[in-house]
């Protein structure tokens, strides 16, 4: 049987609308994070056999475009996920390709969204 579930929430972040929806199907998921709309990068998130959890970082599957921070973003995702997930999110969270000091801070506030969104009961 084809059965789907839908959440959603958006926030305002730094003058910017972020919206995380997750899209649930039987065996897979599709998490998206927009910022002010838009979606220009996509990882595949595959979850890790139980014998070799723990063992290391995740590293996403770039599937289109993308930078580090992106990358970085992607893989913190991966290790809130129960199923293999298509995440796709907007390049311009991390436009500057040189660190500056409010990435983490905006990393961490990503990733507590979507796992608010996972957590979240589907409409």
């Amino acid at each position: 049987m084809f059965s789907t579930s839908y959440r959603e929430k958006t926030v305002q972040l730094d003058g910017h609308e972020v919206k995380c929806s997750v899209l649930d199907f039987a065996d897979k998921q599709i998490i998206s994070l927009s910022r002010d709309g838009e979606l220009d990068v996509t990882y595949d998130l595959q979850t890790r056999p139980l014998a070799v959890e723990g063992s290391g970082t995740q590293v996403p599957t770039v599937l289109i475009g993308g930078n580090l921070k992106t990358q970085v973003l992607a893989g913190q995702i991966g290790q809130s996920i129960s199923k293999n997930t298509i995440l796709n999110t907007s390049g311009k969270f991390f436009a500057k390709s040189e660190p500056a000091d409010e990435d983490h801070e905006l990393l961490v506030e990503l990733v507590a969204l979507v796992k608010t969104v996972l957590q979240s009961q589907p409409a």
